[in-house]
């Protein structure tokens, strides 16, 4: 059970943090296109 807690949340924050990168990259490109 803890075990299967951690694995959750160990995917759950890889896909928070590739979410926020591709955040990053997205806004980062909205700037380039801007200027």
């Amino acid at each position: 059970m803890v075990n299967r807690h951690s694995l959750m949340s160990s995917h759950y924050n890889i896909f928070h943090i590739n979410f926020y990168q591709q955040i990053r990259i997205c806004s980062f490109f909205f700037d380039a296109a801007a200027k």
